[in-house]
């Protein structure tokens, strides 16, 4: 491991700086900008009401209740980035969230809150502020980039586990390393282990102790989905920017991608440090899994790498916003956790179900991979076999029409020869006729869809021109936008803080497979974070009146809205033009090609599993009061 001398400068070339740090930095701009407002909105809150406008006094305050909310998200979140750095500031930033949720809003004097969080920003670690030394160690372990899984801790995950009797279970690693971990999950059961690996030496490591191990990137892989009864997961979790400005983290997306692996009733092991159990990746679990539990390592390791293994069971996606809630309040008092070789023994029983993984294959190919695929196809069989029609005299099953004979013919599979009462020999020749047929491609909602566009795709998947009909299409249908949601519209270049460098802000999901679903990722994430606000939004404005259980599974909640709410009204107009399909009330997301603000799980699934034959376009839209100012 490389050293970093505590005398070395403080300053780091971009793509060497710690991420964290980076964070830390914006946060800080941030509650700086947003405590100065409060004072501002609150003033004008006064006047107002001093002036008999009430209407327009609440509408502001609404504003300022925003602004608080707003700003208490902001100080929670430095927390995971302050226990990256193993700051002391961590407890007293969900102190200072807490005492600002619960600050009232309509006290007059706001200059000893302002002067509080000024004070809190300023104290944030940067990289001027931070000791060389350890931002060297936390670089150190971030270049070193393998975290091998405690065997000890395995075992005792292991014995919370029951394998099914009589049939093979079937185990995956997403970021398996050398295979020990897996290997030592499995040992004395019945079941195949399977793994992927980024580092190839590992990789070859692992393939002498592991069923089959993949090369490369996890997310470059090619796997079964619903084929495995346990997913042990313990991604990377430390990041920095890349040499791009791309963010490295990638504890969350490991995650996203690893669930469908599971059958429904399998196991997930999910290891991260308990300052990354953040309330979206809380939200995740709860909502996909059942039989949560949540346990820190021992002492020892605990002390190094702050680690809490988390443990469900999948089931078909629920929302269970208080579970995550539970969840995320458990982990950030991990002082209160149960250790490890607490957990309940034979606790979890994997489902007794024998599955084939049919497709296993890693993003890059290996020799060992390759030979074994070889052997198991029948392809080359089929290629080499002589076939009977090779021997055996051709006979048509009926007479040739005149084309046949021709083609037979023509093809040298006939000589000529006809043998009859009276020989004789045939001769011809092959005319060629070449015919046009146009023919109308219309896409699923009766668009026309032009042949030369059809082309493109077929015969050039980058070419600049289909990207430019994609990005004409996307901005006809945004035109409704314009004047209203924002002044005007562009192909982004960044979007969600990722360098696209694609000409119209098109991404193609055959050319660019990677940026096509990354994308589309934080798209869907933005979308479903947008619905939860919009829905919590309405909630706020009325009152629980009760609940009922129809069934074991179901809850129903009564609540009551006062009708002549003019904020009721406009949240239920967004609500139904959202699925009306009308673009303007779009979560930032829509599907030109369905038509729609939303799709269902079937039009997903048709999408991911077949990104070759979609586009993404991502536009910047300037708000409309950003351009009158």
């Amino acid at each position: 491991m490389e050293q970093v001398n505590e005398a070395q400068p403080q300053s780091q070339p971009p793509s060497q700086r710690f991420y964290a740090l980076e964070q830390l930095g914006e946060l800080a701009g941030t509650i700086t900008l947003i405590s100065e407002g409060l004072q501002a909105y609150r003033e004008q809150v006064a006047g107002l009401l001093a002036g008999q406008k009430k209407a327009e006094a609440f509408e502001l305050y609404r504003l300022l209740e925003r602004q608080r909310t707003y700003l208490v998200e902001q100080i929670r979140a430095t927390r995971p980035f302050l226990m990256e750095l193993e700051n002391p500031l961590a407890p007293a930033a969900q102190k200072l969230a807490e005492q600002l949720a619960a600050f009232p809003l309509m006290t007059a004097d706001y200059s000893k809150l302002t002067e509080v969080l000024k004070r809190f920003a300023d104290a944030l670690p940067d990289h001027q502020t931070t000791d060389a030394s350890i931002i060297g160690r936390l670089m150190n372990n971030v270049r070193l980039g393998h975290y091998p899984t405690d065997l000890t801790h395995v075992g005792y995950i292991a014995n919370s586990i029951v394998f099914p009797a009589g049939n093979t279970a079937n185990l995956i690693d997403p970021c398996c390393g050398t295979g020990d971990a897996l290997l030592r999950l499995a040992l004395g059961t019945d079941s195949q282990c399977y793994g992927i690996e980024l580092d190839d030496h590992r990789a070859e490591q692992a393939q002498q102790q592991l069923y089959r191990v993949g090369f490369g990137s996890f997310f470059g892989s090619n796997i079964s989905p619903g084929a495995f009864h346990t997913v042990f997961l313990n991604p990377p979790y430390l990041s920095v920017l890349s040499e791009n400005g791309g963010r490295s983290r990638d504890e969350k997306r490991f995650l996203i991608e690893s669930i469908p692996l599971l059958m429904m009733g399998g196991l997930l092991i999910y290891i991260v440090p308990y300052y990354r159990l953040t309330a979206d990746l809380c939200g995740i679990i709860c909502d996909n899994f059942e039989q949560v539990r949540i346990h820190r390592f021992l002492d020892r390791e605990f002390k190094q790498f702050k680690q809490v293994v988390v443990t469900g069971v999948r089931r078909r996606r629920t929302e269970a916003e208080q579970d995550a809630e539970a969840l995320c309040s458990a982990a950030e008092r991990p002082e209160t956790l149960p250790t490890a070789d607490l957990l309940p023994k034979a606790c979890y029983e994997l489902p007794a179900v024998s599955k084939k993984v049919e497709t296993f294959r890693g993003a890059v190919f290996n020799e060992d991979e390759l030979a074994r695929q070889l052997a198991n196809s029948t392809g080359f069989d089929r290629l080499f076999a002589k076939s009977r029609l090779d021997s055996e005299i051709k006979r048509p099953p009926l007479p040739l029409s005149i084309g046949q004979v021709g083609l037979i013919g023509g093809s040298g599979l006939i000589n000529g020869l006809m043998e009859c009462d009276y020989p004789h020999i045939v001769k011809g020749r092959i005319i060629k006729e070449k015919h046009t047929v146009t023919d109308e491609n219309r896409g699923p909602h009766g668009r026309l869809i032009s042949p030369d566009a059809q082309k493109i795709v077929q015969g050039n998947p980058s070419a600049v021109p289909l990207r430019a009909a994609v990005w004409s299409q996307a901005a006809e249908r945004m035109k409704p936008l314009l004047g209203g949601v924002c002044s005007r519209f562009s192909p982004a270049t960044a979007p969600y803080g990722e360098p696209l460098h694609l000409p119209f802000g098109v991404a193609l999901g055959g050319a660019e497979a990677e940026q096509f679903l990354l994308c589309y990722f934080h798209a869907r994430e933005n979308q479903e974070e947008e619905i939860k606000s919009r829905t919590q939004a309405i909630r706020a404005l009325g009152r629980t009146v009760g609940q009922f259980h129809p069934d074991e599974e179901t809850t129903l909640t009564v609540m009551a809205f006062r009708s002549s709410d003019p904020e009721l009204h406009k949240q239920m107009d967004v609500a139904q033009r959202f699925f009306s399909d009308d673009i303007t009330a779009a979560a930032g997301l829509y599907y030109l090609g369905f038509g729609s603000n939303y799709i269902n799980e079937q039009q997903e699934r048709q999408i991911l599993s077949n990104p070759e034959a979609y586009a993404l376009c991502v536009a910047e839209l300037q708000p409309v009061e950003e351009a009158a100012r």
